[in-house]
């Protein structure tokens, strides 16, 4: 299980060696750590889970905002070709609808995974299952029209992905 606390990422997934200096949690990283690229997030909870890996809400020290922090569901020290593929190809994917990719690393376990924008709110899949509960907040904070809307963008991201050969 991947603890919470300070992780450092080397932005490329060719190093998996530790970072220079003492990074133990709690000890913020140097300025020198941040231009060889490391990068210090907090974790702060775990948001999801799901067969490649575990995302987690997380803090970036360095840029002082929040993020979202998926780690490789693979045990520690083993490189993950397709998780690591799954992060480049979400790279190329610059759209409004697709969450854009901050880097790609390893964890202090030597697991891939990568930082990306953190983005609130409910699940289409959560919202869908309240209604189909009957939940009448759900159904009237979503009615048709604006799940539509929310198709549409799908749709959208989709075409898009499909578009640059993905």
């Amino acid at each position: 299980m991947f603890e919470a606390g300070i992780r450092l990422m080397k932005k490329t997934a060719e190093s998996p060696q530790a970072p220079p200096g003492d990074n133990s949690p709690g000890q913020p990283s140097t300025d020198a750590e941040m231009a060889e690229g490391w990068v210090s997030y907090e974790l702060k909870r775990e948001l999801a889970r799901g067969g490649m890996g575990l995302v987690y809400e997380g803090y970036d020290q360095h840029l002082a905002r929040r993020v979202a922090v998926k780690v490789s569901a693979l045990k520690s020290g083993r490189s993950d070709p397709r998780f690591i593929r799954e992060a480049r190809v979400l790279a190329l994917l610059a759209h409004p609808n697709i969450v854009p990719i901050y880097n790609l690393g390893q964890d202090a376990s030597g697991r891939s995974c990568y930082g990306m924008k953190l983005v609130r709110g409910q699940t289409l899949q959560a919202i869908l299952d309240a209604q189909r509960e009957g939940n009448a907040k759900a159904v009237e904070e979503y009615p048709l029209e604006r799940l539509l809307g929310v198709f549409l963008k799908i749709c959208d991201a989709l075409a898009f992905a499909h578009a640059q050969g993905v």
